[in-house]
């Protein structure tokens, strides 16, 4: 401390030529939170294509549908009211 600067003034930080030396450090922080990244994601990406691939497909199942015959449609009654309200359920299904 020379007796020209006041007492309670914190040191100077050295002055680096257009920030080459920052940039530097930078790049080397990046590049290496980038590695880091891949090597927690690789084994991520190996679970998920194990899992995939071991998935075993089910098998379809088939079921022997027996329709009924012409005919035995249930006869149903119109709801209370439909009568008298010119409500027709003509259906050309049965």
């Amino acid at each position: 401390m020379t007796d020209t600067e006041p007492p309670n003034t914190p040191p100077q930080a050295p002055e680096h030529s257009d920030g080459v030396q920052n940039a530097a450090v930078i790049a080397s922080a990046l590049r290496t939170s980038l590695i880091v990244m891949m090597l927690m994601g690789l084994p991520l990406i190996g679970v998920l294509i194990y899992l995939n691939l071991n998935r075993q497909t089910p098998r379809p199942t088939e079921v022997e549908v027996t329709l009924p015959a012409q005919g035995e449609a249930t006869e149903q009654v119109p709801p209370e009211g439909a009568t008298t309200s010119a409500i027709h359920f003509d259906h050309p299904t049965g």
